[in-house]
């Protein structure tokens, strides 16, 4: 299917799709400064903000008992010492100890989250894509082309070895066909693709689907994009 004869978009048909859903590639948010973002964390928010107000009232307040008390001058480690077997001086260590301690513990998830968006970009297969598209006069256009100019109707060749570079529906495979997901589901064991439609299983769990960033572990499969760049499940 799609081998032989005219098939797939027109060129003029690819142009106006590009303009219209843009490249096939997916955008990253901008990276703020791991440090500036730590610090964030640590003073802004209504909830810290309070936490850090009453640290500093139980400061002043063991400031105003100080001057009541003789202590060694000036600060010393007897004095110190003298501070910390204070009872009132460990209710704002407790506090302090738990404001830093959730904002790095915050601090840390975000930072995986933004190393593993990292790791999606090189999902992306960088290999040139064979296409079939249509000239002015409707021929048939074989060409292999950049990942990041597909786009939702292309017909796409794919076979055992490749990544898939958008979102795809299979429109003739061969027999055993099958492809590793453990990308996005995290699943080891290879999964099975087929051409049959079951309209009664949804998308993502669908036979006839192939995703971004996925491998095509075994066959051959003819397929159409259905959605690209941040449109895709990956994105």
């Amino acid at each position: 299917r799609c081998q032989e004869g005219p098939a797939g978009l027109l060129e003029e048909q690819a142009m106006v799709h590009l303009q219209v859903f843009g490249s096939n590639s997916i955008d990253m948010p901008p990276r703020e400064n791991p440090w500036v973002r730590l610090l964030q964390l640590t003073f802004s928010g209504v909830f810290n903000i309070l936490l850090w107000g009453c640290v500093m009232v139980e400061v002043a307040l063991i400031q105003i008992k100080q001057k009541k008390q003789v202590l060694p001058h000036p600060w010393t480690l007897e004095r110190v010492l003298l501070l910390l077997e204070d009872p009132d001086c460990v209710m704002p260590l407790i506090l302090v100890l738990v404001i830093v301690s959730t904002a790095v513990l915050q601090w840390s998830t975000e930072m995986q989250a933004e190393s593993a968006m990292e790791a999606v970009q090189e999902m992306q297969p960088t290999e040139p894509i064979r296409v079939v598209r249509r000239g002015s006069t409707g021929a048939r256009l074989e060409m292999s082309i950049d990942p990041d100019t597909l786009v939702p109707g292309d017909v796409v060749f794919l076979e055992a070895g490749q990544l898939v570079p958008a979102d795809v529906r299979v429109l003739h495979c061969t027999d055993g066909m099958e492809v590793d997901n453990s990308a996005l589901t995290g699943e080891s064991l290879p999964e099975s693709r087929t051409a049959c439609v079951d309209s009664a299983v949804p998308a993502v769990q669908a036979r006839n689907v192939l995703f971004n960033g996925t491998a095509v572990l075994k066959g051959k499969a003819t397929c159409v994009v259905h959605a690209t760049g941040n449109h895709t499940f990956l994105g």
